[in-house]
């Protein structure tokens, strides 16, 4: 992630998406706990991020500059050009759906969104979350099609070698048997 300013860190802003990891985790959470609630906070963190980045808004009291659906769709695209696998990307959508649908429910007063706003951004997150499905359907029908010829490749070796050492063999035995017609000289030595 990448490194956060003060102001950033003591925006409004940090602290919904401190309450949100604290939202994943109970009063009687584990280390494991804690670390598990701290990837659904990595991922809005980085949604959130992507957004005030390309905003031209340097206000942190409240999340309007949220509402862009240029730099909604974008948010997918610059994952997989930073090298994210399409299923990561599936796991940054799903956590930011869910980091909005938070901040609707728990925080809409400061969030300077409207309900309505709130519902455009999780429809748009929502269709993100169809094209990605349809890439990672199509990553695994091109990994399935690899695996196949691969396979294919290795099961037509192998019967190659088989038939060559198959070949070797009965060549040894005839070699060391020779059958001539009955009754000949050349019976079995």
């Amino acid at each position: 992630m990448p490194k956060l300013s003060l102001q950033f860190r003591s925006s409004p802003v940090w602290a919904v998406l401190s309450d949100f990891k604290e939202f994943y985790t109970s009063a009687q959470a584990s280390q494991k706990d804690m670390e598990n609630a701290e990837l659904p906070k990595s991922h809005a963190t980085r949604f959130v991020l992507h957004m005030y980045g390309l905003s031209k808004s340097s206000r942190l009291d409240n999340f309007s500059f949220l509402f862009n659906y240029g730099h909604i769709r974008s948010w997918p695209v610059s994952l997989l050009k930073q090298g994210y696998a399409v299923t990561s990307v599936k796991n940054m959508l799903f956590n930011s759906s869910a980091f909005m649908s938070h901040l609707c429910v728990f925080h809409s007063e400061m969030s300077g969104l409207t309900v309505s706003q709130f519902d455009q951004i999780l429809m748009q997150i929502k269709r993100l979350q169809k094209d990605n499905a349809r890439r990672i359907k199509a990553h695994q029908k091109s990994a399935l099609h690899a695996q196949s010829a691969e396979a294919y490749s290795q099961a037509l070796e192998t019967a190659h070698l088989t038939f060559l050492q198959a070949a070797a063999w009965i060549s040894l035995w005839l070699s060391r048997h020779s059958f001539g017609p009955p009754g000949s000289a050349g019976e079995e030595r």
